[in-house]
């Protein structure tokens, strides 16, 4: 088996669906999360940078609390070594450390293999000696970090060209060889925001240790059709409910100030409201 390989069969055979309709049944990838993740682990060189983007809702959480999980007790952990999620809002940092929390719940053998620590939002793999932690911009204790792994969720949040919680992460990454940070979120409204600036860095570049997973809407696109949604939802109609969509595109429709907001989340264009 590839690494690729070997972090997919990890979570299809401890992860769990953490809530949802399908609750406590175990994770069956779809093709484009697969394709995710054999290209973080199976690229060659090794990536430093990962970039991942999509429309609202396609599970992007989720899957950042799983390959979380594949590097605390997982086939991705590297003994002792430190990992870390950012996003912008404590709410934000809950979630993806509420998801890998219930996965180790749900499971008889990673509930062994990992102790949690809701209070202080952080998971220890007890085999491997990786710390994970949850931090938020708010946090005080990202400087003097050294991560050697990195999910920055929903860097489209951050406003201007940059976050001093990506920065001291980004900088702390130093000591290590073959640090690597992954960017998973939907893109933020303006060309001057950070994740735009990554995204169009990564796109002019040649630096193989760059990757890109862009899931976008073309601007001259109809933004009321089907096939427009499906270009930036790559789980519309399997974790995306395609009513709930149509209902979200109905409203948008008929209130103008909202097709700002509809074109940026769930067509994953750079749109302003």
């Amino acid at each position: 088996m590839t690494k690729g390989e070997e972090v997919i069969a990890f979570i299809e055979t401890y992860c769990r669906v953490p809530e949802g309709a399908h609750v406590g049944q175990r994770v069956e990838l779809l093709p484009f999360q697969r394709d995710i993740i054999t290209g973080i682990y199976d690229s060659n060189p090794p990536p430093r940078r990962v970039i991942v983007s999509m429309g609202r809702k396609n599970a992007k959480s989720c899957l950042t609390a799983m390959l979380l999980l594949a590097a605390v007790a997982g086939p991705a952990f590297r003994p002792n070594a430190q990992v870390y999620s950012s996003a912008q809002s404590r709410d934000q940092a809950a979630i993806i450390f509420g998801y890998a929390a219930k996965m180790v719940r749900m499971d008889e053998d990673l509930s062994r293999a990992v102790h949690v620590k809701d209070t202080a939002k952080e998971l220890i793999g007890l085999r491997t000696g990786v710390h994970y932690k949850a931090l938020s911009a708010d946090a005080t204790t990202a400087h003097g970090t050294s991560p050697a792994l990195v999910i920055h969720d929903e860097t489209g949040r951050v406003r201007g060209p940059r976050s001093e919680l990506y920065d001291a992460l980004e900088t702390g990454m130093g000591a290590h060889k073959d640090p690597l940070s992954i960017i998973i979120s939907t893109q933020a409204p303006t060309d001057a925001d950070l994740l735009s600036t990554l995204i169009d860095s990564a796109r002019a570049s040649k630096d193989p240790t760059t990757k890109l997973f862009l899931w976008a809407a073309d601007p001259e696109d109809d933004p009321w059709a089907e096939d427009t949604w499906r270009k930036a939802n790559p789980g519309l109609g399997t974790i995306l409910n395609l009513e709930e969509l149509r209902r979200t595109a109905e409203q948008a429709k008929r209130l103008p100030a909202l097709e700002s907001s509809f074109r940026n989340l769930h067509l994953n264009l750079r749109c302003a409201a």
